[in-house]
């Protein structure tokens, strides 16, 4: 339930590969690999570490990576859920429009 050392960042959990495809279940996919690199970047700079649980979701973000693993986050409304709970309405918004 505390899984972050010192300042981590929710960049340093993600920090796994390139992400070349994004999919908010409910919402839509992004399978343009420089706009999901992008929107990993809005996210991991503007994520808000909010606290160490999570709670309760329903849906999901997958991140597939160019290596071929897919990483998974819980979603709750604006927060991300992984290795803590992160605010990020910014990310939100750009993927809606992404999808536009």
């Amino acid at each position: 339930d505390n899984a972050l050392v010192g300042g981590e960042t929710l960049a340093d959990t993600l920090r796994a590969g390139k992400a070349v495809a994004l999919e908010l279940s409910g919402v839509g996919t992004i399978n343009d690999a420089e706009t999901a690199q992008r929107l990993i970047g809005v996210l991991t700079a503007n994520a808000s570490y909010q606290r160490a649980g999570s709670g309760e979701t329903a849906q999901s973000l997958l991140i597939q990576l160019q290596n071929g693993l897919t990483l998974q986050m819980a979603v709750n409304g604006e927060r991300l859920l992984a290795c803590g709970t992160w605010a990020c309405p910014e990310f939100f918004e750009a993927f809606q429009e992404a999808l536009q």
